[in-house]
């Protein structure tokens, strides 16, 4: 197994990340636009990714950086703009996790 990586190269991908969106920022490339280039390339749809669409929504909404900074009701907000986008865009009807949908879930193995 492959170490983490050490603080120096994760200061070093956030400021290549920051000097990339400078750079962007400068030419007029937002974020809209980035993401349909990259309908081109294979990107797997992972669990962090989608964070990072809820993110975006989190932020556009709230200007909150970090999910830990949201209250109940901020997200209850983003999920309703989450969902829909989900479902206007993927046909996806995902309801919130709650003890019973998970329960139901496993009984009946969907």
């Amino acid at each position: 197994m492959e170490p983490k990586r050490s603080s120096q190269v994760n200061k070093s991908m956030h400021l290549l990340f920051g000097q990339v969106s400078n750079e962007l920022l400068a030419q007029g490339i937002d974020q809209r636009t980035i993401l349909m280039d990259l309908a081109g390339y294979d990107c797997p749809t992972t669990p962090q990714f989608i964070k990072e669409v809820w993110r975006s929504v989190m932020y556009t909404m709230y200007r909150k950086e970090s999910t830990t900074d949201l209250t109940n009701a901020e997200v209850k907000g983003c999920y309703e703009v989450f969902i829909k986008f989900m479902g206007e865009q993927y046909g996806l009807t995902t309801g919130w996790p709650s003890v019973e949908s998970l329960y139901a879930n496993d009984w009946y193995g969907n």
